[in-house]
């Protein structure tokens, strides 16, 4: 099933998915960053206030991205078996290895903050 064209466009999708919300948010929250720092500003004109940006949404988006992270990268290893490791394309799964350790550093880091 990890080899198969469905997992691999399933993959591709989340990846893609994943890529446009992070982008989604950080427009989100820099409008309404921007817009409060020029409300706060009386000698500014002031813009139309933008809904109170709620980041819970986005935080659980992101906490399940990595959680699929973490789901792939098993499944991945254990179709893979000691190829993950010593096969052909191991620097490309040591490259996911780090990436799903970062982004669990992250959630943790911003868990306990």
């Amino acid at each position: 099933i990890a080899s198969g064209p469905h997992w691999a466009f399933l993959c591709i999708f989340l990846i893609i998915a994943s890529t446009a919300i992070v982008g989604i948010e950080t427009q989100l929250s820099t409008t309404h960053a921007m817009n409060q720092a020029l409300s706060s500003n009386s000698n500014e004109i002031t813009t139309t206030p933008a809904p109170d940006f709620n980041s819970n949404v986005f935080q659980i988006l992101e906490f399940s991205f990595v959680i699929w992270m973490v789901v792939e990268l098993l499944v991945n290893a254990y179709a893979q078996r000691w190829d993950f490791f010593c096969g052909r394309e191991w620097r490309w799964n040591a490259f996911d290895v780090t990436v799903v350790a970062l982004s669990l550093l992250l959630q943790i880091l911003q868990f306990a903050s």
